[in-house]
């Protein structure tokens, strides 16, 4: 995974297309890129399911652009910018594609009332192919867990958030805790992992950001 040079529209937006090569492993990390920068760019309707509903077709964002752009109601602008934060987004998306994997996913959300496509929708459906969902979710995703090397602190909690977000079983803060108990090998460390585990309001994120 790496990105590409910045780029900064003209009207300020930000443009750095996250890369992806089509496989399992590096989904994860892709899809979290992305929506940070999503975020970015103040994007972040375009993964809302409700709002997306009412994403304008284009001849009505076409008819709008055209008139009187004073004359707005607030309603109409914030339809324009749902559908100008998705066409950017998507073309983001596809330049972002090392294989044709993601963008055939979004070609198939297509159609000559929404031409550039539907980000959500593609995600959705890219979701159901990458993301595991049976029943042996849990014991892949300690797995996958465990195999993570521990040095740094941060750069183990970033690992251990990336290798997250692959799978949709959720683990509590203990039990992450105890993963990363077992993976440290500094005993002054340990005792401070171990304190978290028995404060009530201690985290996982708490303990990797603790420099012992």
């Amino acid at each position: 995974m790496s990105s590409l040079p910045e780029e900064t529209s003209s009207s300020g937006s930000k443009t750095i297309p996250t890369t992806w090569d089509g496989t399992k492993e590096s989904y994860a990390l892709f899809k979290v890129q992305f929506k940070a920068l999503v975020t970015m760019n103040k994007a972040n309707k375009i993964f809302n399911e409700t709002e997306m509903k009412g994403l304008l077709k284009e001849t009505a964002y076409e008819k709008l652009a055209a008139g009187d752009q004073t004359k707005l109601s607030d309603g109409e602008k914030k339809a324009m910018k749902l559908y100008e934060d998705n066409a950017r987004m998507a073309a983001v998306f596809t330049l972002g594609q090392k294989t044709s994997a993601g963008a055939m996913v979004l070609a198939q959300t297509v159609t000559d009332e929404y031409v550039h496509g539907k980000v959500n929708e593609a995600f959705a459906t890219l979701d159901k192919e990458h993301q595991p969902k049976d029943v042996t979710s849990e014991v892949e995703l300690e797995q996958a867990l465990e195999k993570i090397p521990f040095g740094k602190a941060n750069d183990y909690h970033t690992r251990f958030v990336e290798v997250m977000a692959s799978y949709q079983f959720k683990m509590s803060e203990k039990d992450k805790l105890k993963i990363m108990v077992k993976k440290c090998t500094s005993p002054a460390y340990a005792v401070e992992i171990r304190k978290q585990m028995v404060d009530p309001n201690g985290t996982f994120a708490k303990a990797c950001s603790e420099a012992i």
